[in-house]
């Protein structure tokens, strides 16, 4: 299974922003969107085909899940998925956010959240992996990758609703932070990975 990671360093543990334009493959299984993992614990975000935002530390889920009542039946169509980790907000329901299309998610059949200023060190210091979730998973294409680090921001900073389709639509040049260890993937060629 190929997959993209980097490591971060002295990353915020508290803050990220990671925005992809996914498309499932496997019509079975877990699909990886993305993952920050350091030893066993991890935080990550996959399809199977409910959408899900977890983190699992030390062996045990907890510290933050969400798990879509939603599913992704569409799998011909390429989605925009939105993840927002934000622990310093002072409404716990506002410290993990999740969009697909512009729209936040509010229905959860699972539905918890970390404690206020909550550091995770899957984030601060582990690795940051695309189109990972376990050693199991299936690819998932990805594409216009964007990771923040140490800013939150909402899907209405890269995309929007067009007027006349009233389809979610890219925005190929969002004005956004990055950070210190943060990215942009747009994933135009093959031959270059980081283009």
């Amino acid at each position: 299974m190929s997959y993209l990671y980097r490591a971060n360093s002295s990353a915020s543990g508290t803050t990220a922003t990671i925005s992809a334009w996914v498309k499932k493959v496997d019509l079975s299984g877990d699909e990886g969107i993305f993952q920050f993992k350091s030893g066993s614990d991890m935080i990550s975000c996959y399809i199977n085909p409910v959408i899900k935002f977890r983190s699992s530390i030390s062996g045990g889920t907890s510290n933050g899940i969400l798990e879509a009542n939603r599913k992704i039946i569409d799998f011909s169509a390429w989605f925009h998925v939105c993840a927002v980790i934000d622990t310093t907000n002072s409404t716990a329901g506002d410290r993990l956010r999740l969009f697909i299309n512009g729209e936040r998610i509010t229905s959860w059949s699972t539905e918890t959240y970390p404690s206020q200023n909550y550091v995770w060190t899957p984030v601060s210091g582990g690795n940051f992996e695309l189109g990972k979730y376990s050693g199991t998973d299936a690819p998932t294409y990805l594409a216009h990758v964007h990771y923040c680090d140490g800013y939150a921001y909402n899907a209405d900073t890269f995309g929007s609703t067009d007027s006349a389709t009233g389809e979610w639509k890219i925005n190929t040049s969002p004005t956004v932070n990055y950070g210190s260890n943060g990215v942009f993937l747009k994933f135009a060629s093959s031959g270059a990975m980081g283009t």
